[in-house]
């Protein structure tokens, strides 16, 4: 044992060696702090700049598409105004675009300061719009708070002049609400992290997110005056900051500030490029990494007192904290909420990252959402809805892995990087199969059907956001009720599109000019040799006399949802025919009109059927509504009613193109039809088929047992004739009695000599 001396001898090196050991790990700790602190600050705040700038692109996006549609709206409004415009045209044509964007007001205000407003209501504006506004000659944007008069939220203005043959003949003005630029989701991160104000060049606050401050009674009109009473800005020092500010006018930026107490504070602004006028500004402490800042200055104690141990200790603290801030903020920008899955701004990088590092993999792009997923919010609520969108990402993960990626973009958007491999679609089926099994499981029993646009990527393509455009430009041309919900793009398609979009521009022009012209395609008696009546069907005839034909703007209406104001368009035109023939005294028959599931959908379509038949006095049995098959492979329950109370007002229903895909007269006992239409294509094959002609011959004894008519159509020959005439059909239709002609044809062809 060593004595006291030898003890102390012992000690005194121990002790030093203890005590400088204890400093240098200090040291060392004191300067990692540091050196941590000074990392965290810097990738915070870089990352927050960075999600300023996004939100400061979103909103240049907002303002420029805001803008197209206002001009879009001047455009229709000058064009349309070659003739005099109706005031029913005008509140027509401001409310149409109204809705493509989220404005709370969309006017029209003529040379003669009239204002016309999208809710029709109109006014004069002499008192209303000041007097430099009646001057401008091309677009503008202004921010005002005085436009209204009666001092509401601050505005931003988008004025566009409406021109006709170099005159102007007033100006169109959308008007949207400054306090409603916050609600966007591009800002949801920056709201996280501190207090998110817009203000316009002079620091007023035009709208404000205030987190750091509890009490949010007390307002204030600019954002030094906030600055002063909430933060503790030295007032002094405001106008300093002011004019930094200003020294770097029309660039982002962030800069470090201190309050009365010495505490730092930052504050990041950046403005959209379009419209410089307005300024984003977020303000934090640092207190947003200082708690991870505490801990580790407690590791660091402890791995003083410690020594080795709590040195290895502290290590794993300040990697496991490293660790948390790096997650932290990568959750900010590349983590989707509602599914926990990656985001769309991962998916670019990634998406950019595979393509470079495996240029030999063939990858595509698909951009798929939920068919009708509306009725599933409405009809299932929006929490079983968002358990939806997050178990299509789970399933993805299971399906799709190795280089390949499926991040949901917003609401029901998805984007996928999938490799192009031969079991690519049977993977997709499998994905969906296993979408539908789970849906099932949380009580969702409507289908989840995926409607997708793909894209192939080319060789030596980088351009992400663009890929992912051109397999959504594939995706819009589907309209949900495909067999196999799936469209690629292709330099034609883009080419349909711009077709559709110059289809979708004169739609309504057309229905307002009547240019959508009724033909009547005869039925025939065969057994009686006489007309039966007629089909009503739609032709596009422009004023230049080109016609369009249905194939190619029937899908396009089909899609937009327009199919519901043509097929009641076309419908109107039957009965004013009937009503016409009845009251000249000629021959009047059934006149058979289609009907689009749309329509079906529409809560007031019984009541407008009512009101048509009751206003033009049409007997019982001359309107007949073909109904297509396809409708009612969903929502069967809901048809059956429908067509129950048609059958109360006393139409006739027919079901077309029966045995075209899935029917079966297994639905002709459920379904109330009086008519059945049999497709061309199935009895087509009876001509040289003894077991079709069994099965035909069936289906007509069986449909006329059960009290409805059979009619075939696309008969062209008297082969076929001849054949239904064997078989029990009684009635006819096609081109061996005649092809779609003018209704006015028609009539005098037809009805002026059959009696």
């Amino acid at each position: 044992m060593p004595n006291g001396k030898d003890r102390n001898n012992f000690i005194k090196p121990v002790v030093m060696i203890g005590a400088l050991t204890f400093i240098v790990c200090f040291a060392v700790c004191v300067f990692h702090i540091y050196d941590i602190r000074q990392s965290m600050e810097k990738e915070i705040n870089e990352q927050l700049l960075v999600q300023l700038d996004i939100a400061g692109e979103i909103l240049t996006d907002d303002i420029v598409n805001t803008e197209s549609v206002v001009s879009a709206v001047a455009a229709e409004l000058g064009e349309s105004g070659k003739g005099s415009l109706t005031e029913y045209q005008i509140y027509r044509i401001l409310n149409k675009y109204k809705a493509i964007d989220d404005f709370q007001a969309v006017a029209y205000i003529k040379e003669d300061h009239t204002i016309y407003f999208d809710d029709e209501w109109k006014r004069d504006a002499s008192d209303m719009i000041r007097e430099p506004l009646y001057e401008i000659e091309e677009k503008q944007i202004y921010l005002t708070d005085d436009f209204w008069g009666d001092n509401r939220d601050y505005l931003l203005l988008f004025l566009v002049p409406v021109m006709n043959n170099g005159e102007r003949n007033g100006f169109v003005v959308g008007l949207k609400e400054c306090s409603r630029i916050l609600d966007g989701d591009a800002f949801s991160y920056l709201k996280k992290a501190g207090d998110l104000i817009i203000t316009d060049e002079k620091g007023t606050i035009l709208d404000c997110n205030f987190i750091n401050f509890k009490d949010q009674s007390e307002k204030y009109d600019t954002i030094y005056d906030y600055m002063e009473k909430v933060w503790g800005a030295d007032a002094d020092k405001i106008s300093e900051l002011d004019g930094l500010i200003s020294d770097i006018e029309q660039r982002d930026g962030t800069v470090q500030c201190k309050n009365k107490s010495r505490d730092r504070f930052f504050y990041s602004f950046s403005s959209p490029e379009v419209f410089p006028k307005l300024r984003i500004v977020s303000m934090y402490t640092e207190n947003i990494y200082t708690g991870v800042e505490n801990t580790i200055i407690f590791g660091s104690i402890a791995a003083c007192m410690v020594m080795m141990v709590s040195m290895i200790i502290f290590s794993v603290i300040v990697f496991k904290h490293n660790s948390s801030a790096s997650q932290l903020i990568t959750q900010l920008a590349f983590e989707d909420e509602i599914t926990g899955g990656k985001n769309l701004n991962f998916f670019k990088e990634y998406a950019a990252e595979m393509l470079a590092k495996y240029p030999g993999i063939p990858f595509m792009i698909h951009r798929f959402d939920i068919s009708n997923f509306r009725y599933i919010n409405e009809a299932y609520g929006h929490v079983r809805a968002d358990q939806l969108l997050k178990i299509i990402i789970e399933e993805a993960r299971a399906v799709f892995y190795s280089k390949e990626l499926c991040v949901r973009m917003d609401a029901d958007q998805f984007a996928l990087l999938a490799r192009n491999t031969q079991d690519l679609e049977e993977r997709f089926f499998t994905f969906t199969d296993k979408v539908n099994t789970r849906a099932l499981d949380i009580g969702i029993r409507y289908p989840v059907k995926l409607k997708r646009g793909v894209y192939q990527i080319k060789n030596k393509e980088t351009d992400i956001s663009l890929m992912i455009d051109k397999a959504n430009m594939a995706r819009k041309t589907l309209i949900g009720e495909e067999k196999e919900c799936v469209a690629v793009y292709s330099d034609l398609l883009a080419n349909d599109m711009r077709k559709a979009d110059r289809i979708e521009s004169e739609m309504e022009t057309a229905l307002f000019n009547r240019e959508f012209k009724m033909y009547i395609q005869p039925k025939w008696d065969i057994l009686e040799d006489k007309l039966y009546g007629g089909e009503a069907l739609v032709r596009w005839m422009k004023e230049d006399g080109n016609m369009i034909y249905p194939s190619d703007f029937v899908p396009v209406f089909e899609k937009n949802g327009f199919i519901e104001q043509l097929d009641l368009y076309m419908l109107e035109s039957a009965c004013k025919m009937i009503r016409d023939q009845i009251d000249e005294g000629k021959p009047a028959y059934p006149i058979s009109v289609n009907q689009s599931r749309m329509l079906l959908n529409d809560p007031m379509y019984i009541n407008r059927i009512t009101e048509m038949l009751n206003r033009y006095q049409i007997p019982k049995g001359y309107i007949e509504l073909e109904i297509t098959e396809t409708v009612f492979f969903t929502e069967r329950e809901k048809m059956i009613s429908i067509l129950n109370e048609l059958k109360e007002v006393e139409v006739q229903l027919s079901m077309d193109d029966f045995g075209s895909g899935y029917s079966s007269l297994n639905m002709l006992k459920d379904f109330p039809f009086d008519v059945l239409k049999i497709d061309k294509e199935f009895f087509s094959e009876s001509i040289t088929s003894e077991s079709s002609k069994w099965i035909l011959r069936m289906i007509i004894e069986m449909a006329e047992g059960l009290g409805i008519r059979v009619i075939c159509e696309g008969v062209e020959t008297k082969e076929q004739v001849e054949m239904l005439r064997k078989l029990g059909c009684r009635y006819v239709q096609g081109y061996y009695y005649s092809k779609p002609i003018p209704a006015e044809n028609y009539v005098e062809s037809f009805c002026g000599e059959i009696a």
